[in-house]
């Protein structure tokens, strides 16, 4: 507002005096007398005189201007570049321009065959370029040209500017086509461009881990977690399974010291990572360590109770009887009573002390409550123990081949069971996908009881009694093979 009352103040100002200039002009008398070689021309008025100054002025300018035009006509003529090159070169980018947006435009509208029309003019517009091959690319991707997309895209990762862009591009081409050790080297060249990119991290992380590169994916890991794009509890989780890999291979290789380190990084960051904790235990045992092993166990069934930890926790002491064991695990199951695995553990520690009234108390209700082949095969072998028919015995039994199997581990992306706890899972390369859990599929019978299960009585049945023996000897075998 300040600025246009100014304008206005000015304008006014400067047309007062120019009024005034031609007032004093007018109203002032005289003659102005022009004499040139000897030879006087007729007398002016002012008034004529400044005209014919002002005329000669602008004839003078106009001379200057055509002379400049002249100029740049010859230049024109040369070669040279000039206004009217430039206003025609922009005339031709915005066209190009035009072209590309229309291009993008159809190819969003999935309509390919178009979109090349489009980008085919930009280029003859524009010529090569980032924005060009960029759409180029995405066409040939479009119509399922790899290999001139891949030209492209290799056209753009050779400039700077466009760099990532080239990279990525080829980076998600190499993964598509399953390419892990080409689309690795891609997504290590992208995080050193971008090394914040959180798409980058998680790429170059999951290739990593597919190519078991576990120092690599421990570092990936580290950037992907300083850059906030995974909660705390879960880069927690994921960096202990990434330590506990790096542990497996160090023991495998004999390098103690970085087996050990790794494992216990691995239960500092995740102590209810029950593999984590048993694989830490068993070295502490092996180093003769066992209370140490009793504290890790202790604490990873205070988080997650599971068979292998009793397993493990019966490794510290192997010659016991079993009354001193189970007197010893009482410790072990007091961290976490209420949980079914406790129940389970307490009722196989009874069995295998041939206390079966302490096994049916132990287990409670779980058969009946929530029967599976675990509990049913545990009532099972306390029939057995306190002299039940031979009926019952069987019935129980074969109940339990057909019940649901229980707890194991259950990947939670293709709900395979693998029989085992992988870092990777076996059947759809999930990492860290395996959880400790029930389902409702069909018994397995293969390493499903717990690992402390004596039951060496069990008897075959007769011929007429096939059923009823095949479902038997299953659970003894399973329960054997655990042991």
């Amino acid at each position: 507002m300040i600025w246009l009352v100014l304008r206005v103040v000015v304008f006014v100002a400067v047309v007062a005096v120019i009024a005034t200039a031609a007032g004093l002009l007018v109203d002032t008398s005289g003659e102005v007398a022009i004499t040139w070689d000897g030879y006087t021309y007729p007398p002016l008025s002012l008034v004529e005189f400044v005209g014919v100054v002002l005329l000669t002025m602008l004839a003078l300018y106009a001379l200057y201007k055509l002379a400049g035009l002249l100029v740049a006509a010859i230049r024109f003529v040369l070669g040279d570049e000039t206004a009217l090159t430039r206003y025609w070169s922009r005339a031709k980018e915005r066209r190009g321009f035009e072209a590309l947006s229309s291009g993008m435009v159809a190819l969003a509208e999935g309509d390919p065959k178009t979109a090349a029309v489009y980008a085919r003019k930009a280029a003859r517009l524009l010529g090569a370029g980032p924005l060009t091959d960029l759409l180029h690319a995405n066409i040939a991707e479009a119509q399922g040209d790899v290999s001139r997309a891949k030209q492209h895209y290799r056209a753009l990762a050779k400039e700077p500017p466009t760099a990532m862009v080239g990279v990525k591009g080829l980076l998600k081409q190499a993964v598509a086509r399953g390419e892990t050790d080409r689309a690795l080297k891609f997504a290590e060249h992208a995080f050193a461009i971008r090394p914040n990119d959180a798409g980058v991290q998680q790429t170059l992380f999951d290739l990593q881990v597919k190519q078991a590169n576990w120092e690599g994916a421990l570092k990936t890991l580290t950037a992907l977690a300083r850059g906030k794009s995974l909660p705390r509890d879960v880069s927690e989780r994921r960096r202990a399974v990434i330590n506990l890999e790096i542990a497996r291979h160090a023991a495998e290789t004999g390098d103690e010291p970085r087996a050990v380190a790794a494992a216990d990084a691995a239960v500092k960051a995740a102590p209810g990572l029950a593999p984590a904790a048993v694989f830490a235990a068993r070295r502490a045992i092996a180093r003769g360590e066992s209370a140490r092993a009793g504290k890790l166990l202790k604490e990873a069934w205070k988080h997650a109770p599971q068979p292998d930890i009793a397993e493990a926790y019966a490794e510290i002491s192997p010659t016991e009887s079993p009354s001193e064991r189970r007197r010893r695990f009482r410790d072990l199951i007091a961290t976490n009573a209420t949980h079914d695995e406790a129940k389970y553990l307490s009722a196989e520690l009874a069995i295998a002390d041939n206390d079966w009234r302490g096994a049916r108390k132990a287990l409670g209700d779980m058969a009946s409550e929530k029967p599976n082949h675990r509990s049913l095969a545990m009532m099972a072998a306390i029939e057995k123990g306190e002299g039940s028919s031979e009926a019952i015995v069987r019935g129980y039994l074969a109940r339990a081949v057909s019940a649901p199997r229980g707890a194991h581990w259950i990947c939670d992306r293709c709900a395979a069971s693998p029989g085992g706890w992988h870092a990777v899972c076996p059947s759809c390369g999930g990492f860290d996908t395996l959880a400790w859990r029930e389902s409702a599929d069909e018994a397995d019978l293969g390493g499903a009881m717990l690992p402390l299960m004596v039951d060496d009585a069990e008897s075959r049945a007769s011929e007429d009694q096939l059923d009823a023996a095949a479902a038997e000897e299953a659970v003894r075998e399973a329960a054997e093979a655990r042991r």
